[in-house]
């Protein structure tokens, strides 16, 4: 709330697209994602199930269960998230309030998913800014903690 709010003051207002989500209803975004690929794609269902979860997460396994993730969108704006003003703004600022990226497109092969430079993860001020600092992900971080 403190991060939108002062958002909201520098002039790039943020508008939260995905807050929580059961993991009942993420399964059934995993699902339509591999029916999708199956459809469209032709893909067989095995071939389908690994094409998606590099995009969507299985009910369960996903970051929107742990109530500590959120996508961000530029309020007013349309296209790409990454092409605004907010996203410059909430990029440059967001370790400060604790969020990091959560899915850098830098960072596909540490995190097993596809980047997406609009889904935030709270991790707190400290761990924020030392994983920019150490230009980290997550995944990379916890493993470096863990040693």
């Amino acid at each position: 709330k403190a991060m939108m709010e002062a958002a909201q003051k520098q002039g790039v207002p943020l508008k939260i697209t995905q807050g929580y989500v059961s993991a009942e209803e993420q399964d059934k975004l995993f699902q339509a994602e591999v029916e999708r690929l199956m459809e469209e794609n032709h893909y067989s269902q095995v071939m389908a199930e690994q094409t998606a979860v590099q995009t969507v997460s299985r009910g369960g396994e996903d970051e929107s269960q742990t109530g500590m993730s959120v996508r961000l969108a530029a309020e007013g704006e349309e296209g790409s998230f990454e092409d605004t003003a907010q996203y410059r703004w909430v990029s440059r600022h967001c370790v400060e309030y604790g969020f990091v990226i959560r899915y850098p497109a830098d960072k596909e092969s540490a995190t097993g998913h596809s980047g997406d430079n609009s889904y935030f993860r709270y991790v707190g001020t400290q761990a924020a800014m030392r994983m920019r600092q150490l230009q980290m992900c997550l995944e990379e971080y916890a493993e470096y903690v863990d040693r």
